[in-house]
């Protein structure tokens, strides 16, 4: 195996098969040998007959498509509003001096300390879900774009001042080309952030959703629809990963290339 040679696709299926499957081995092992008290700790058989129970009978796919709903909203929202933001803060240091105290700011306050406010400002309905996320979301995808506009070498910006462009044209067509590929990753990246979120977004007032879910099994300490509650949520995780990589590769076959020769 050598030092960062990338693995063919199969193989790397292979690894990552076997590695669940060894992963899903000791976790039976263990749940068997009663390291943990099966009240805490259930068997992948018995999460599996809970799985079935909540898929079935109480509609966990229901579940699944409210929190992804609300997923949906909030990161379309911040994308929308973040990824301009960010390129206007970069073109302009006089923006970036007005919007980059509060955007460090808010940064650092934990979104879950907000979620009284969220509550008292827009009530007990889809509003304080909205605001967690978006939270959540926002103002880290803000600072990961705005790093990367910076980043961009000045000599792409002068070679094209030089044929004539002015400052829309050097943003349409310098900036925006150039940064496409990063910003594309970077709306990976603060996704998973999102749903990592979602458990506290769905704490008020809620009767679906995943995070309604586990905190149902928390209520009634039912450790196997917690356990399939987890998986459930990293098993979107790892599918959704994989289709964006995919959608990397296709709509950016020149930056995944460069990546894979400079590996």
């Amino acid at each position: 195996m050598s030092f960062r040679t990338p693995l063919s696709r199969g193989r790397y299926l292979r690894l990552a098969l076997a590695s669940i499957a060894s992963l899903i081995a000791i976790w039976a092992v263990l749940a068997r040998a009663g390291v943990l008290s099966s009240t805490y700790f259930p068997s992948p058989l018995s999460v599996g007959a809970a799985a079935g129970r909540l898929f079935l009978q109480q509609g966990l796919l229901i579940d699944i498509s409210a929190s992804a709903g609300r997923i949906g909203v909030a990161f379309l929202v911040s994308a929308l509003l973040g990824v301009p933001l960010a390129l206007w803060m970069s073109c302009y240091k006089a923006v970036e001096a007005v919007f980059a105290p509060l955007v460090d700011f808010v940064r650092y306050v934990p979104v879950p300390a907000l979620l009284p406010i969220f509550v008292l400002v827009s009530g007990i309905g889809e509003g304080p879900k909205f605001l967690v996320l978006f939270f959540g979301t926002f103002f880290q995808l803000v600072l990961l774009v705005l790093d990367d506009a910076d980043a961009v070498p000045a000599v792409y910006f002068d070679a094209a001042r030089t044929m004539g462009a002015g400052n829309g044209q050097l943003i349409r067509h310098v900036l925006v080309p150039y940064l496409a590929p990063q910003i594309y990753d970077r709306l990976r990246i603060t996704l998973g952030w999102c749903w990592t979120y979602l458990v506290i977004a769905e704490l008020v007032a809620v009767n679906r959703g995943v995070g309604h879910v586990i905190k149902e099994a928390q209520r009634f300490n039912a450790a196997t629809d917690l356990f399939v509650s987890c998986i459930v949520l990293g098993l979107i995780g790892l599918i959704t990963d994989f289709l964006i990589k995919l959608g990397y590769r296709r709509f950016f076959p020149y930056a995944a290339k460069s990546a894979l020769q400079s590996s």
